[in-house]
């Protein structure tokens, strides 16, 4: 898991309840994550809901990035 907070990975679950505190009462970095998910070889992303907004954003942020939109379930019976 990548998280918000720092950017970076999180392989230790006991973290997450106070990264998710952080995530909420501090600014997150969005766009440092991305680029440490495309660091670590993550080329496919997938956005969950409506509009494509965080994937404008990933494609601008990694301009080589793949990115998919899952809003219906048609949508998820496509990705098979």
């Amino acid at each position: 898991v990548f998280t918000n907070v720092h950017g970076g990975p999180v392989t230790n679950p006991t973290e997450f309840p106070g990264l998710l505190v952080r995530q909420l009462t501090q600014p997150v970095r969005w766009a440092d994550g991305v680029l440490a998910m495309a660091a670590a070889g993550h080329t496919s992303f997938l956005e969950l809901g409506p509009k494509k907004a965080l994937s404008g954003m990933i494609q601008q942020t990694v301009k080589d990035a793949i990115c998919r939109n899952v809003d219906t379930a048609a949508d998820v019976a496509a990705l098979t």
